[in-house]
């Protein structure tokens, strides 16, 4: 994967830069979704049905979720099982709910030094999709969300890319 200075396109707390795949592009950013609600969104030259984007609620998560999700980041390393997962479903909204969204791994990842959890699943419109949750910034009850998606016959064409790209972030000073 070859990044150039120019790729390094993302600045949003908690993330200071992520260098996209070559042959991708920020498309628009919407805001107004609620208040304070802001998602970046990202497409491919080559595969334009696929998208990441990064979204933040802009509004806290409440604070047995947020205990939830910082005992569950602690975990270090390691497959997160179902019932861990209910415990979060605030913080992973519809991807919590298996008439719409069905879960194939959960994961404890840490890149470049911190915790995030990892979902890859199938939503029922049969896109696939890679999220990544994390914390606004040690202490915050605001969450993050880094999502790619793909129709399912173009998922696989760019995730090593897509993974490539979340390995290359480099977190803000907290």
């Amino acid at each position: 994967m070859n990044f150039t200075e120019e790729k390094l396109v993302i600045t949003r707390r908690p993330i200071e830069a992520m260098a996209l795949p070559d042959g991708w592009f920020e498309d628009f950013e919407e805001t107004g979704l609620a208040q304070n609600a802001s998602r970046r969104r990202f497409h491919s030259l080559k595969s334009p049905a696929a998208e990441i984007f990064i979204y933040d609620r802009g509004v806290p998560v409440d604070s047995i979720s947020i205990r939830a999700f910082n005992e569950l980041l602690a975990e270090k390393q390691k497959i997160v099982l179902p019932v861990k997962l209910q415990r979060v479903k605030n913080i992973i909204g519809n991807l919590s709910n298996p008439s719409v969204f069905k879960i194939l791994i959960a994961t404890i990842q840490r890149v470049s030094g911190k915790n995030v959890l990892i979902i890859e699943g199938r939503w029922s419109n049969n896109q696939d999709a890679y999220a990544m949750f994390m914390l606004e910034g040690p202490g915050s009850n605001f969450v993050v969300e880094l999502h790619y998606q793909a129709i399912k016959e173009e998922f696989p064409k760019n995730l090593q890319a897509v993974k490539a790209s979340v390995s290359s972030i480099k977190w803000q000073d907290n």
